[in-house]
């Protein structure tokens, strides 16, 4: 069994898309005013400036990815929550140009069976999720679905090993935004 703990700074900082605060000074006095964003709005732009993961690149010197936000298709392999009540989930990147090109030749038979062979066991990396449960575009993630995953990389994270003591160092996102793509 394996328990983690996030060393990445900032993680979970997001607004969540709910406003933008405005202040400005007339003669001393200073008004805040607070005006509805609208999150479908608030969502694209952050899709928008969600990059295309280079996984090795990224584990190999994360340093110069450090608040980057990047879109990633992964399997979910395991659905945990730590001692601390955060839920994290460890998944592997899937390739769905793959999966496409394997269920056109006919190999398997649907794109969800495709998509859940065509995962890359060599990248691993663990989603931390502070979401609002009580957002109506709230997507619960179970163990064994293909999702879309928009998020951002505040370092990486570290694990031990609760049998044998090994320490490990994986890539880890911030989930802000998750698309089903497959249960």
């Amino acid at each position: 069994a394996l328990s983690g703990s996030s060393s990445a700074s900032g993680s979970g900082s997001s607004s969540g898309g709910n406003g933008v605060a405005a202040t400005s000074t007339v003669k001393d006095e200073t008004t805040t005013t607070t005006t509805s964003e609208d999150p479908e709005i608030a969502k694209a732009d952050f899709v928008a400036s969600c990059s295309e993961m280079d996984y090795k690149a990224l584990a190999r010197n994360p340093e110069n990815y450090e608040g980057q936000n990047f879109s990633i298709t992964c399997y979910v392999s395991s659905v945990r929550t730590a001692k601390d009540g955060t839920k994290y989930y460890i998944v592997y990147l899937v390739d769905e140009a793959e999966a496409q090109e394997k269920y056109d030749k006919g190999w398997y038979d649907s794109m969800d069976e495709a998509l859940e062979y065509s995962r890359d066991y060599e990248s691993c990396i663990w989603l931390y999720d502070d979401r609002d449960e009580s957002d109506p575009s709230y997507v619960k993630i179970l163990e064994n679905d293909i999702i879309l995953v928009h998020g951002t990389f505040n370092g990486m994270s570290t694990s031990q090993n609760s049998l044998t003591g090994e320490t490990g160092e994986e890539v880890a996102l911030d989930i802000k935004y998750v698309e089903l793509l497959s249960e």
